[in-house]
């Protein structure tokens, strides 16, 4: 830094740290890297709950499919750290909705393996 001068007046936080929500924050951003927020769909593996659980929160309200599996919605900002978040638990966890993000997956995956 350059040309640092100090001054007298008083600070007021601005709007936007008064509005900051840390546990909100968390829930949506992975690994520190932040991107557009996104209402996601996931379908699970029961297996997950306790794991989906600790990451979102216990607010998140599950529902039963037919074929055993869960189904439930969160806020999440969408970066490269999120899609590896996902493919973590490989086959147990798959984004349903929107679209959008379900399509971007599905190139990351492509992408990595055409290196293979």
């Amino acid at each position: 830094m350059e040309n640092v001068n100090t001054t007298n007046k008083d600070i007021s936080p601005s709007a936007v740290a008064t509005q900051f929500d840390p546990a909100k924050h968390y829930n949506e951003v992975f690994g520190m890297f932040t991107g557009e927020t996104e209402q996601v769909t996931f379908e699970i593996n029961a297996k997950l709950l306790d794991a989906m659980i600790d990451r979102f929160g216990e607010d998140i309200k599950f529902t039963t499919k037919e074929n055993g599996k869960l189904t439930f919605i969160a806020q999440v900002q969408i970066s490269p750290q999120f899609f590896g978040w996902c493919c973590s638990f490989g086959d147990l966890l798959k984004i349903i909705e929107p679209n959008n993000v379900m399509c971007f997956m599905k190139q990351i995956l492509s992408r990595i393996i055409s290196l293979y």
